[in-house]
């Protein structure tokens, strides 16, 4: 009998340091977690922010990678929570109001600097009103996100997905690759998005992209706590 106890426990504490562990794809969430959390590291993530704001253009891949994937380690971290900035950007976005786009948006990147969707509008908008000068400031940090993204795998399986903060991200991706989704699916930890082949243009020699793979993990992560602080 206690011999089976201890077995248990055994396998208790084997499951709880797997659920631990935080390698996904290419990117190490424990390794991320430890600069952006320490005081005296130069990834400490209250000062990544600061930099940020202050749109700092020395920073690097290592600063955005810890920005980016750093944000799931802080309170506000909330993938499926609303926000009424985020949702007043997104909503003038659609009507080509793009002063309230960018009054809305500054306020919603405030609260949550690694907001892509918003971040995304920003910029189109800043544009649209041949403000280039601040629309390059805002793409100095887009596009070196939306690289991470890119960098923590290859979207083509479940073990190589990308690995995003917020599912929206994945169509900022789309986007990014030009390319368009017509279904999706979750299978797990894994969005699997089908997309749309009749206007590819691949590259010579590479094929079409029919499927993409995206982990959801950490969203999914955050979205089973929060409910469990609602019970």
């Amino acid at each position: 009998m206690v011999q089976r106890m201890v077995m248990a426990v055994m396998v208790c504490l084997f499951l709880c340091n797997m659920a631990l562990a935080q390698k996904i794809s290419k990117v190490d969430f424990d390794d991320i977690k430890k600069k952006v959390e320490d005081v005296q590291s130069p990834y400490y993530y209250p000062n990544l922010v600061k930099r940020y704001q202050y749109f700092d253009s020395t920073l690097r891949k290592a600063d955005f990678l810890c920005l980016y994937y750093g944000h799931i380690f802080q309170k506000n971290y909330d993938p499926y929570g609303g926000d009424d900035n985020e949702t007043k950007c997104v909503e003038q976005f659609r009507i080509a109001k793009y002063e309230q786009v960018i009054k809305f948006g500054e306020k919603a990147l405030a609260q949550n600097p690694v907001n892509l969707k918003v971040l995304y509008r920003v910029i189109v908008s800043y544009d649209r009103l041949n403000n280039r000068y601040m629309a390059n400031r805002y793409a100095r940090f887009y596009f070196p996100m939306i690289d991470c993204i890119m960098a923590s795998g290859d979207g083509k399986s479940k073990k190589t997905a990308y690995v995003v903060t917020d599912p929206s991200d994945e169509y900022e991706v789309l986007n990014h690759l030009d390319l368009r989704s017509f279904r999706q699916s979750l299978d797990g930890d894994t969005d699997i998005l089908t997309i749309d082949t009749s206007d590819q243009r691949p590259m010579i020699g590479k094929a079409l992209i029919r499927e993409m793979y995206f982990n959801v993990s950490k969203p999914m992560q955050r979205l089973t706590h929060s409910m469990k602080g609602k019970e």
